[in-house]
């Protein structure tokens, strides 16, 4: 048994110690946006803002007024009432009016077309400005973040930027669960994948998608991926195909995505995201939902029995090695976290929960097979 304990948590160890490897290189090869002392006049080009009102749980106001202060020169924003007649935070009959934004209702999608996709294809065609950016109502630009971006986009030669955000957690189950999410969504999604040639490495962040007109238009946009659960990872594999370059910025500085803490929405949402990464395959999941438990999971609940069970001098009792290599993989964790803390404003202070995360994503990942697809 002791033995058994001790390779499941040096295992765990070496896995965690991996994926935090990768971590640290991809997040920090990835370039920060200029600040606003370098951001030159000539780069800003005029943005129509296309934003997704979808979930009735999250406050409109506070991603609308974000885009309507940025310091922008020529800026619209078009705002989609995707669920029309929801009274909630979400509804858009709570904005006050400004001339420039327009707010259109949400029309049921046709067959075949997801609900975001159809969305966003809704408001990009009032939109009348050479550069795009579709984001959501989970999204929070910060100051000045419209600028950064579009100053990227210009000295780089970009067709498309996307930014790994920051997010907030500020309910007792988001500050459990979305650390462990925000680890995964870096591991499955590798951000230096974006800017690989190969169409089918792309990967980009939905929430913040700031695209030219042009190649946008050359890609046929959302009508060529009407049907894709993943929108915008759909979308830049399209602009990759279509030979157009994608940018992937560390983007804490730019913007954040608010989280919800009803469960089910996260359940939800995050069962799409999982069918699509792991393109609905069982075996998939059932070896995701394993390692999950067995990475994130085991080493913390094995520290137990190893403490109880050890009743003999360290250098004989077999639930020493287990002890020690579970304090490490712990460690291991809250440096992992701290990790997160710095790059994406996550916070830590619930690690020790840690197996909850890791059994609710499991489950999940095996919910994403069999529940129905999309939205």
């Amino acid at each position: 048994m002791a033995a058994t304990a001790f390779i499941l948590d040096v295992f765990a160890l070496a896995a965690l110690l991996a994926a935090f490897t990768w971590q640290v290189r991809a997040l920090r090869s990835l370039p920060e946006p200029p600040s606003d002392e370098e951001v030159p006049r000539q780069s800003l080009h005029p943005v129509s803002v296309v934003l997704l009102l979808e979930d009735a749980e999250l406050a409109a106001e506070p991603a609308v007024a974000s885009v309507l202060s940025q310091d922008y020169p020529d800026l619209e924003l078009i705002v989609i009432e995707d669920r029309p007649g929801i009274g909630g935070k979400g509804s858009s009959r709570r904005l006050a009016p400004d001339p420039r934004m327009r707010i259109l209702p949400g029309v049921s999608p046709a067959k075949g077309w997801t609900r975001r996709s159809h969305s966003f294809l809704l408001g990009y065609q009032e939109t009348r400005h050479p550069w795009l950016m579709f984001i959501d109502d989970s999204v929070v630009l910060k100051n000045k973040a419209l600028r950064r971006a579009m100053a990227a986009a210009w000295r780089r030669q970009a067709d498309l930027v996307t930014i790994v955000p920051g997010l907030t957690a500020t309910g007792t189950w988001e500050r459990i669960f979305m650390p462990l999410v925000a680890q995964l969504a870096l591991l499955v999604f590798p951000a230096r994948a974006l800017e690989k040639s190969e169409p089918t490495s792309a990967r980009s962040n939905g929430p913040f998608l700031l695209v030219q007109r042009s190649a946008y238009k050359a890609v046929r946009g959302h009508a060529a991926i009407r049907d894709e659960p993943l929108e915008d990872v759909a979308l830049i594999r399209s602009l990759q195909h279509g030979g157009y370059a994608p940018l992937f910025l560390r983007g804490h500085e730019l913007a954040v995505v608010q989280t919800i803490s009803s469960f089910p929405r996260m359940w939800q949402s995050l069962t799409n995201c999982f069918d699509s990464a792991l393109s609905r395959s069982l075996a998939r999941s059932l070896i995701g939902a394993a390692l999950l438990v067995i990475v994130f999971a085991i080493p913390w609940l094995l520290m137990v029995p190893a403490a109880l069970l050890l009743s003999s001098p360290i250098s004989s009792s077999p639930w020493t090695g287990v002890l020690i290599a579970g304090a490490a993989h712990i460690g291991m964790s809250l440096t992992y976290r701290n990790l997160l803390k710095e790059t994406l404003g996550i916070d830590r202070s619930l690690v020790w929960l840690q197996p909850i995360a890791a059994f609710t994503a499991a489950a999940i990942l095996v919910a994403s097979h069999l529940g129905p697809r999309g939205r």
